[in-house]
């Protein structure tokens, strides 16, 4: 993504103004997939503390850092709306990092307790490494059709809005980067309360539902 920031803006019509805030996003792309990876854990582990937490702590860091940031550039400094910008896209970076670091303090603080639980584990289970990596992929990509198909549609939107508009009507580039900006942002007020409280209901949920499967109790499914 870093690399290809440049056809990336220029094919969503954005100009060279967008090739800094996908940059910028494309470092938070490294390490959001390890942040979920260790809530997972947890949340395998039916402790859904860490996971909320680190939710919370990444939210407060992000939306810290990009205040911060963005008032220092507009209000104290150049008054790049640019740079402003980009920094705000950073912010899911810093928040990350928070949460991550929030997550691995209680895993060293939870570590004896997940000590022994392995030692009470009677250690009869053969695990290919391969088989689990594959089989995670693929139990993992309905999850990733689903849960991206909102971004999938705003993407489309990106790449079609503009370059549509400039064909059928006689608005300037500029005033439709301004009629996309409010088409795509209002409705995520609301589209994203319903997100949130679905991801809620699953997220506690899901590891409740791998254990009744796993065990073979099929009455909690009826």
């Amino acid at each position: 993504m870093y690399f290809a920031a440049p056809a990336l803006a220029r094919n969503a019509g954005g100009g060279v103004e967008l090739i800094p805030s996908m940059r910028s996003l494309s470092v938070a792309i490294l390490v959001i997939p390890l942040m979920s990876v260790i809530r997972g854990y947890f949340q395998g582990l039916q402790n859904m503390a860490p996971y909320a937490i680190s939710q919370l702590v990444e939210q407060v860091a992000r939306v810290f850092y990009l205040l911060t940031a963005t008032f220092i550039i507009m209000r104290l400094g150049s008054g790049d709306y640019v740079a402003a910008v980009t920094q705000s896209t950073f912010a899911a970076f810093i928040g990350a990092l928070a949460s991550i670091a929030v997550l691995v303090y209680y895993y060293r603080k939870e570590k004896a307790k997940i000590d022994i639980l392995v030692d009470m584990s009677p250690g009869n289970v053969k695990v290919n490494t391969t088989r689990l990596l594959l089989q995670t992929i693929r139990e993992a990509v309905p999850f990733i059709i689903v849960g991206s198909g909102i971004t999938i549609y705003k993407l489309v939107d990106q790449y079609t809005f503009i370059s549509t508009m400039e064909r059928f009507t006689e608005y300037s580039n500029q005033q439709l980067q301004s009629l996309f900006a409010l088409f795509s942002g209002n409705p995520d007020k609301l589209v994203m309360v319903v997100i949130g409280l679905a991801t809620s209901l699953a997220t506690v949920g899901l590891p409740l539902v791998t254990e009744a499967f796993a065990k073979k109790r099929q009455s909690c499914f009826s």
